[in-house]
């Protein structure tokens, strides 16, 4: 028998995602936020931050002169150097409302509807605060990534984007195709300078394309259009339609050209591989659970993501397999670049159990079609479901692995990963001064660095042969536990979501192989 949820375990929850309602929008409108907000009455804005990693920042602003001299003193200005780079990195972490929390309670929105079945109180506590959707939709309108317009606010975006995204760019430019993309923040360069001593601003001052992100919007929306969640007609116009079906080819593509090989830039903010493999196949497996769709877009992107999971996602998966006996699990990052006491490499594999469930959610929502594992299913697909989760049984609840995993991170991982050190033809900072050059005395808080428009394939390349503020542009990822990386990143980390993640893998193994 299924264990529901109480009506007020649910409730509970809908309240402290409400309180998530970024308060400089009515409230109704469901935009986003994904840190608690403070109010800052001198300047009326509520501004949206981690709380205890920039408590222990501005603490130490007040006496980082005095470990400054000491470390000068003492010889270790290097280690100064490295202390003053992070601080630097928190100002990256004082931001505007998102579209992944915004498309997420979307799709929270849609799953509490259909749940009327067993009850209506908790679809009716969420509408309470969720009555004008319609705003969500038309600023995801407003700040897509417009690469072929001549507007700044919608052709600019981060250099890292652009690198990964370039050969996607060069396609569809080859064959005159339109874009608008889904980016991260509710926000565009000129709101940026208006709102940036206000602390309502982007990190480095510009937007960016994160695909874990769009597999949220792509489910958020999918998940509204089927359920009917919006009521008002015609919100599912032609420009949402474009937005929708061109994220949703950004990931195909991406998916079946292994993130352009650099992970660490197409997952800006979540790292986790198996989570954006699972966050995308959701949306395959909604939509594959009906014969008829209402629009021809949503058939022609189940089309499109069925074919990039089935085929690419599904072989990247099966390929990072683990099969040690009769059991198969799942690595990706977090403890396994560690070192014994006698300097050996070995691998804690800190998050093999929430990056095992992951990834076995990911091959069932693949090949399961209306709660059915496909017919069709590959043998070795069953096998390596099959003895996951006969690993994730015997290993879930033991003491043996942490519960770690990577949810969320910073979006520069290595020291290489900046985006000073990628190719920008906008640089310029807040008030609109222009720099000489770009070196990296002028980095600042308050320097907009960015892509501007189409830069062509010829041109870019010259491009990636400069130095950037200094640096090289690094054009290789070899992994974040790779030989001589001594670079750490800041992360966060929830043992909730690994045991969420396991039960559901574990459920559907019983529903659907045991």
């Amino acid at each position: 028998n299924n264990v529901l949820p109480s009506d007020k375990q649910l409730i509970d929850a809908i309240e402290a995602i409400s309180t998530y309602h970024d308060k400089n929008h009515p409230i109704n409108d469901s935009i986003l936020v994904f840190w608690p907000q403070t109010f800052n009455q001198s300047t009326d804005v509520w501004y949206c931050e981690p709380v205890n990693l920039n408590g222990l920042v501005k603490d130490f602003e007040t006496f980082s002169k005095y470990v400054k001299t000491i470390l000068e003193d003492i010889g270790l200005s290097k280690l100064w150097d490295i202390i003053d780079f992070y601080v630097f990195l928190t100002n990256a972490f004082v931001i505007p409302a998102d579209f992944d929390d915004t498309f997420i309670n979307v799709g929270f929105g849609a799953m509490l509807k259909n749940y009327q079945t067993i009850s209506k109180q908790p679809y009716q506590a969420w509408l309470q605060n969720n009555t004008n959707l319609v705003h969500s939709m038309e600023a995801l309108k407003k700040y897509a990534y417009k690469p072929f317009s001549k507007e700044v606010d919608n052709n600019l975006i981060d250099p890292r984007t652009y690198y990964y995204m370039r050969d996607f760019l060069y396609e569809a430019r080859a064959q005159n195709k339109p874009l608008a993309i889904a980016v991260t923040w509710v926000e565009n360069l000129s709101e940026n300078r208006a709102e940036f001593y206000k602390d309502y601003r982007m990190p480095f001052n510009v937007n960016n394309v994160d695909l874990t992100v769009c597999a949220n919007v792509i489910y958020g929306i999918t998940s509204a259009v089927i359920s009917d969640l919006i009521e008002e007609k015609g919100w599912f116009d032609d420009d949402l339609q474009m937005v929708y079906e061109n994220t949703s080819s950004l990931i195909s593509w991406e998916i079946a050209h292994n993130l352009s090989s650099r992970p660490e830039l197409s997952l800006t903010y979540y790292p986790a591989l198996f989570n954006f493999y699972w966050f995308t196949s959701r949306t395959s497996n909604l939509l594959n659970s009906f014969d008829n769709l209402s629009y021809p877009v949503l058939e022609r992107v189940k089309i499109m993501l069925s074919k990039s999971l089935q085929t690419y996602a599904t072989e990247d998966i099966l390929k990072r397999a683990v099969h040690e006996q009769d059991y198969v699990y799942f690595d990706e990052f977090l403890g396994d670049g560690d070192k014994n006491i006698f300097g050996k490499p070995v691998k804690h594999g800190d998050d093999r159990i929430c990056s095992t469930a992951m990834a076995i959610n990911s091959l069932f929502y693949i090949w399961t079609r209306k709660e059915q594992l496909v017919q069709n299913a590959p043998p070795d697909v069953m096998d390596t479901i099959s003895k996951g989760c006969d690993w994730l049984s015997e290993y879930v609840l033991s003491s043996e692995y942490k519960t770690m995993n990577a949810f969320f991170s910073g979006s520069v991982k290595t020291p290489l990963d900046s985006p000073f050190s990628y190719p920008a033809n906008y640089i310029q900072f807040l008030n609109g001064t222009i720099p000489d050059n770009d070196n990296d005395a002028i980095i600042d808080d308050d320097l907009v660095v960015g892509v501007s428009g189409f830069i062509p394939k010829p041109q870019y390349d010259q491009m990636l042969k400069q130095k950037h503020f200094g640096q090289i542009t690094p054009v290789v990822f070899n992994g974040y536990n790779a030989n001589g990386n001594k670079f750490s990143f800041p992360f966060w980390s929830s043992d909730s979501f690994t045991y969420s993640a396991a039960l559901l893998a574990l459920t559907k193994c019983k529903q659907l192989i045991f």
